[in-house]
């Protein structure tokens, strides 16, 4: 798990343009990795490699390896005077973590070079196929494999591929490009792009930090984030002119011919059309404690969250099953105020299993006194008070100097564990005409009030939604939702047809298809980018058994919708499953909190501190005389249903404010 970036140019350029840049990308990244750094500069003919100030200095000395070096990056360093690729990675050392594990990681005759960031869990496997056709591996990492999997199966590796990655593969002598991001997008990639060069970090601030890439604001993006609740769904983000590869995709890049290409090499949309099978709780069973097993793997201390939810729970319950003397750590986020505080859930799953619980209470102080760094971490305005919550786990985890976490996202998004899931599984049996089975479901008690009465004025209304002359629409739109009313009148007027994607677009036929929505460059994507900047900041690799393993998908998305939603039930095959391994009330819990969190009430205990960042700087955006206006009435709002829109009107002039666009 590491930080990587790079800069390739079209034509040559003189090293003096290259060394200040990689070193400062490296600077921008050292949180992602503090325990090495490394660089590689080169074109078709010549390349040096070097490392830096956090390179343990026997590095240079210990190893004989064609891509370990022998002295720290500056102009004396490096002989060549022209490249046209530079590579940079951050190491935080997970697997074999000597000096074999330095990168960018090269092939016997450095024709090939790879800066690699994330995990294939199922490397063991696949380098014991590849010594069988007689390659030689001299580390444990598996960093070695992926570059011996490019190799013998070129671009079509990753489709073997079992985990969390984003890498670039230099060819040196096809003066090629080759980088991949993973299938649900665990692991960031962003790449920015102009006629002469291309440059790629792990993270946004990274490529901010160059002084070719400019620092412009993304009306778009803003929309979608104040209107539409979404962040970042499109490739081009809060700032603009920097793209991010999608889940998913490959890029490839041809230095000599300037061509660049993005692809999509995985979707999970035809994997909801797939034949469907008959689910088995013993072969899910089997599923889950493989995914979970195979993410056990480091050399490294390795902990969990627990949040007292199904999830969370089934990871802890099948680590102690796979770890029975092991008295791991475990980590829950606590409130004080009960009415958000799922710690009670917790202790019963830490009872039953004998864990080392570690409770940490999330203070409403804390939160306000991190926002900037919490923001600046992120690199996009955030999504609610939860996010900190998180932020504040990953910063005690890294106290105890422990470097590797297994968290629960995922499993909703492939097991249907949302309420709105309710509502697409009874729109799948509508549309098939099995009435008999809808009223069965229908009738039996669920999360809503009322079952016809929330199925029949949820799809009136998207229909009805769908139908509206556009002008109705934008008319009709400000009155439900409130906070529309707050926008600058000139930015809604200019953004407002981005509605109509959203509200236009059918509904998904069945509930297959709408978790392939939602686990694929959508909300999903959203949660992990959460995940991965929390964890990231603290040096702290999060791993993701749900999101990224991709036997268990392949199943999820051959079961039928009646095995993922029984008897108003969700994730009913996944409890199924997991019931050895938990409470029977944790199993069969049915008050799904999520991300809930005081946000509403702190929000309006800490309002008066915020009003100096309604000023002139968001005024394109917000309409601040109205905002000062109706000041109380926008952030009173502890009585409120906490929907994120109000917290978002705080933490949008924040990132503006951090990030200086």
């Amino acid at each position: 798990m590491c930080g990587i970036a790079g800069i390739i140019t079209f034509e040559h350029q003189p090293t003096s343009f290259y060394i200040p840049a990689l070193l400062t990308l490296s600077t921008t990244l050292q949180h992602r990795g503090p325990d090495d750094e490394g660089f590689l500069l080169g074109n078709a003919s010549y390349y040096t490699i070097a490392g830096g100030k956090h390179t343990p200095p026997h590095y240079y000395t210990d190893y004989q390896l064609p891509y370990v070096p022998t002295s720290v990056l500056s102009t004396a360093s490096v002989a060549m005077e022209y490249a046209q690729v530079g590579l940079v990675f951050r190491r935080l050392s997970i697997l074999d973590i000597s000096g074999k594990g330095h990168q960018p990681f090269s092939n016997a005759d450095a024709s090939i070079w790879l800066v690699f960031n994330g995990e294939i869990y199922n490397y063991a496997i696949l380098r014991q196929k590849l010594t069988q056709k007689g390659y030689v591996f001299h580390t444990e990492t598996d960093t070695e494999v992926v570059l011996a999997m490019y190799q013998e199966y070129g671009t079509d590796c990753i489709h073997q591929f079992n985990g969390m990655w984003s890498l670039v593969i230099w060819d040196r002598k096809a003066q090629t490009i080759f980088a991949s991001r993973d299938r649900t997008g665990v692991k960031p990639f962003y790449y920015y792009k102009d006629k002469d060069k291309i440059a790629f970090a792990s993270e946004q601030k990274a490529l901010l930090s160059l002084p070719f890439v400019p620092r412009i604001c993304n009306p778009n993006a803003v929309f979608d984030y104040l209107v539409l609740g979404q962040i970042e769904y499109e490739q081009e983000g809060f700032f603009e002119s920097i793209l991010e590869l999608p889940a998913g995709h490959n890029l490839h890049i041809s230095i000599p011919t300037k061509e660049i290409k993005v692809q999509a090499y995985w979707n999970p949309t035809h994997l909801a059309k797939n034949t469907l099978i008959t689910s088995s709780n013993d072969d899910l069973e089997q599923l889950l404690l493989q995914a979970i097993t195979l993410r056990l793997r480091a050399d490294v201390p390795i902990a969990a969250t627990l949040s007292g939810g199904l999830d969370s729970s089934t990871i802890v319950g099948m680590m102690r099953k796979q770890l029975p003397t092991s008295y791991f750590p475990v980590f829950t986020s606590c409130f004080e105020d009960k009415k958000y505080d799922e710690s009670d859930w917790a202790k019963k799953v830490i009872d039953y299993t004998k864990t080392n619980w570690q409770p940490i209470t999330i203070n409403e102080q804390d939160c306000w006194s991190n926002l900037e760094e919490l923001t600046y971490c992120q690199d996009i305005p955030l999504w609610s008070v939860s996010t900190f919550a998180h932020f504040q786990i990953m910063k005690e985890i890294q106290k105890q100097g422990i470097k590797v976490v297994l968290d629960g996202q995922g499993a909703d998004e492939l097991f249907a564990g949302y309420p709105i899931h309710l509502f697409f599984y009874w729109l799948e049996l509508w549309k098939k005409r099995d009435y008999k089975l809808l009223k069965q479901e229908m009738q039996l008690k669920s999360t809503f009030k009322n079952n016809y009465t929330y199925f029949f004025k949820y799809y009136t209304k998207y229909e009805l939604l769908r139908k509206l002359p556009n002008k109705v629409l934008f008319q009709l739109y400000p009155s439900y939702f409130k906070h529309v009313n707050y926008l600058n009148k000139d930015f809604w007027e200019a953004y407002k047809h981005r509605l109509l994607p959203s509200i236009q677009q059918p509904l998904p036929e069945t509930l297959q298809e709408r978790l392939g929505q939602e686990l694929y460059n959508t909300s999903l994507k959203m949660y992990l980018k959460i995940e991965d900047r929390s964890s990231m900041w603290h040096s702290i690799e999060a791993r993701t058994p749900f999101a990224d393993d991709i036997g268990l998908m392949n199943f999820s998305f051959q079961q039928t919708a009646h095995d993922k939603i029984q008897k108003g039930i969700l994730k009913h095959s996944m409890r199924q499953a997991v019931t050895k391994y938990l409470p029977a009330d944790v199993v069969h819990r049915k008050d799904k909190k999520g991300y809930t969190s005081p946000n509403n009430v702190w929000i309006e205990n800490n309002k008066e501190s915020f009003k100096p960042l309604f000023n002139n700087e968001v005024a394109d955006y917000l309409n601040i005389q109205k905002i000062h206006q109706n000041y109380d009435q926008l952030f009173s709002i502890s009585n409120q249903i906490e929907n994120g829109r109000t917290f978002k009107f705080i933490s949008f002039p924040m990132w503006k404010k951090v990030f200086r666009v």
